[in-house]
């Protein structure tokens, strides 16, 4: 329209009939509003996006932060599941304590290492139902090393 100088356009329906007339204002109107929405959305998918990776920057950090902490201790940490005894974390003194790799103890049970150990059912019924009952548990047993040799350790 602009191009060839038309300011006005005659809008007419099948019989003839007039309908109406659009000018340049009418149709950059209705694309401004049409670039307005498009930009809304981008920015509210943008700002969904944003938000995910804040979360998932946070959980990182909170990870890498756990993981310099257990690093940190001395003493030989275990995260076990309490249904079925597997470990799910434990940091590297614990690893080195039982004379294993990393990789074989996170793919062990804890009752793996009890020295005369129980059932892993009888280890539970006594170990986890008292810990459910006290909130806290601390006792003496024994572990076995990769090598055989049995040595005292202190669960809490």
């Amino acid at each position: 329209m602009e191009e060839r100088g038309i300011r006005r356009v005659v809008v007419e329906g099948g019989q003839g009939e007039l309908l109406g007339v659009l000018t340049r204002h009418d149709i950059a109107k209705a694309l401004q509003g049409s670039y307005v929405e498009f930009l809304q959305e981008t920015l509210q998918r943008q700002t969904r996006e944003l938000q995910q990776n804040e979360t998932l920057l946070r959980e990182i950090e909170q990870k890498v932060f756990y993981q310099d902490l257990i690093e940190q201790v001395s003493d030989a940490i275990f995260i076990i599941d309490a249904d079925d005894t597997r470990v799910l974390d434990a940091n590297e003194q614990a690893a080195v304590g039982l004379g294993v790799s990393q990789e074989q103890l996170l793919s062990s049970r804890i009752i793996d290492f009890v020295h005369g150990a129980p059932s892993v059912e009888r280890w539970l019924e006594k170990n986890v139902s008292a810990l459910r009952q006290s909130g806290h548990m601390v006792h003496e047993a024994e572990f076995v090393r990769s090598n055989g040799e049995a040595f005292p350790v202190e669960v809490n």
